[in-house]
């Protein structure tokens, strides 16, 4: 099993990171529908692909969390 984020949409294929950081290619044909930036795949040893709905909204809620922070600093 293998996970990917989906990082940006290019042509035939999207622009993915890995969990820890380093950046992969996927291609688009194989994307569930439902697919966006920022959707947590998981890629089944079968081939498969599927979105992991939970670590989606994890992450996102995360980075806006993030984001909600840097915005109150003042510099």
């Amino acid at each position: 099993m293998r996970e990917l984020i989906i990082d940006r949409f290019e042509e035939t294929y999207v622009v993915c990171q890995t969990p820890d950081g380093q950046l992969d290619a996927f291609p688009r044909k194989r994307l569930p529908e439902g697919a966006e930036e920022g959707s947590w795949l998981v890629i089944h040893d079968d081939g498969t692909v599927e979105i992991d709905e939970e670590k989606t909204i994890r992450r996102r809620l995360a980075n806006m969390y993030h984001m909600k922070n840097m915005l109150k600093r003042k510099y």
